[in-house]
């Protein structure tokens, strides 16, 4: 009996052990092979949050140095060149920036201005060394500034911003509308409405079909997204809005809003190619016909997109101030101020068709019963420092511009120089304009002069001190009255 006791127990004992190794846990390789697969999911997790900190770094040093460039931009266009050398040779230099503190040194350009002012083409560099930002990191800022030598300037006589709204345009638009346009097509839902077009074209006639791209392939997205595709962005047309209203709190407001419409054009796609049964065969009476016929091949051919959309364009929104608003505000006083003046300075869009330049006026406080506004209105094309004269007096031959208004109920006059090529070539076409009480040339009325003026093109480049590699780029013009020596 006590044998079979002990033979039970073993029994029982060797069982326990079989369920402890069953159950011990995870084996050495799986720990291992654990560890691997954590490590291959680990790496490239770190490296984009990694990549993602040292990118928003740069953003951070890009957008503080970008403000601080602006500011110094803006600074530096409101002294004479001769006088700014004397505050850079100084150590002076720009208001706020201190030498010792914010920067470690000024340095002035070398040029005798009693001599008289910089030649055409003459250029002079103005730098700031080792300017601090935030963190103690240090940049250097170079300003060139090259001479574009006299030219006549359109001026006005007893501005009040307290009574007249002004607005100043700026000759890089068109190129910022070509980007915004490409972008705005990008987007998911006007690509992916491409895409769905070039899948049942025209090719001619009555044939219809999938377009395919240079490669053979079904065109898709990625040809939308593809570097040549910005080739392919048309602006139609520009249209500079001004809405003169009440705000409701005793304040005349008067607000800017730019638009561009575009179209894609040249687009170029091919067809399919084309396979058709062979059917200029002749047959005798009662020979039959083969069961598979003979196959006739068409390549497939190179068109182009003559325009999409086919209808309306597509339209976009172009910031037209340094804060990049939709529809900033450039005038805002009390009604008792009077609003008498609206003054458009602007850079006419050459590469548009006749009459697709636009600039509209909106009176919309002239049923404003508490008081009553006689506005004149001055629209004056300016001409762009990037365009020689003899370009500019052929773009302006063929330039036509167009103005709307509203008039009822008040007076509205509109003073402008359309009929000046300003070029100084033969007279452009005449601009439609409609909507005003009276348009008339602004030098039937007293309030402008021509005065000579230098003027100059302003380069700003921030530069990382330590590596030399450039943080941010600012171009820029600035006119200066010519000083009695």
């Amino acid at each position: 009996m006590e044998v079979k006791k002990v033979t039970e127990l073993s029994r029982m004992v060797r069982k326990h052990r079989k369920i402890k190794l069953n159950n011990g846990g995870m084996s050495l390789v799986e720990v291992i092979m654990a560890i691997t697969i954590l490590s291959i999911v680990a790496v490239p997790v770190l490296h984009s949050l990694t990549t993602a900190m040292v990118y928003n770094a740069k953003a951070r040093i890009r957008q503080d140095m970008t403000l601080k460039a602006e500011s110094i931009m803006e600074t530096f266009k409101g002294y004479d060149l001769e006088t700014l050398q004397g505050m850079f040779a100084a150590g002076t230099g720009i208001d706020g920036i201190v030498k010792g503190t914010d920067c470690d040194d000024y340095i002035a350009p070398v040029y005798d201005f009693p001599a008289g002012p910089p030649a055409k083409d003459t250029a002079l560099q103005y730098e700031i060394k080792g300017l601090k930002d935030d963190r103690d990191k240090a940049y250097d800022v170079t300003i060139t500034v090259t001479s574009k030598g006299k030219q006549s300037v359109l001026e006005m006589e007893d501005m009040d911003p307290a009574k007249d709204a002004i607005y100043k345009g700026k000759t890089d638009y068109d190129k910022r509308a070509a980007g915004i346009a490409l972008a705005d097509f990008r987007s998911d839902s006007n690509k992916q409405a491409f895409v769905n077009y070039m899948s049942d074209v025209t090719f001619g006639g009555s044939r219809h079909g999938q377009a395919l791209n240079a490669d053979g392939n079904n065109i898709s997205a990625a040809d939308v997204d593809a570097d040549s595709f910005a080739s392919y962005i048309n602006l139609y047309e520009r249209k500079i809005k001004f809405i003169i209203s009440d705000d409701g709190s005793g304040n005349y407001v008067v607000t800017a809003r730019m638009t561009y419409k575009y179209y894609i054009k040249n687009f170029p796609y091919y067809t399919p190619e084309e396979t058709v049964p062979k059917d200029d065969s002749y047959y005798e009476e009662g020979e039959t016909p083969p069961t598979v016929p003979e196959m006739e091949h068409f390549p497939s051919e190179l068109l182009y997109l003559d325009q999409y959309p086919t209808g309306d364009p597509l339209e976009i929104t172009i910031p037209v101030d340094e804060g990049n608003e939709p529809e900033p505000v450039i005038y805002k006083n009390p009604k008792d101020a009077g609003l008498n003046r609206l003054m458009v300075y602007y850079y006419p869009q050459y590469a548009l068709d006749s009459g697709h330049d636009i600039i509209e006026i909106v009176n919309t406080a002239k049923n404003d019963t508490s008081q009553v506004i006689d506005m004149n209105c001055y629209v004056l094309k300016q001409r762009a420092l990037d365009i020689s004269e003899t370009r500019t007096s052929i773009f302006e031959a063929g330039y036509k511009a167009t103005v709307k208004g509203n008039s009822t109920g008040t007076v509205f006059k509109l003073y402008h120089n359309f009929e000046e090529n300003i070029g100084g070539g033969s007279s452009p076409a005449d601009p439609e304009i409609t909507g005003f009480t009276q348009a008339a040339s602004y030098t039937t009325v007293d309030d402008f002069y021509k005065d000579e003026a230098l003027l100059y093109d302003l380069e700003l480049v921030v530069k990382d001190a330590a590596t030399g590699n450039e943080i941010t780029r600012f171009e820029s013009s600035k006119n200066e009255k010519i000083k009695e020596k």
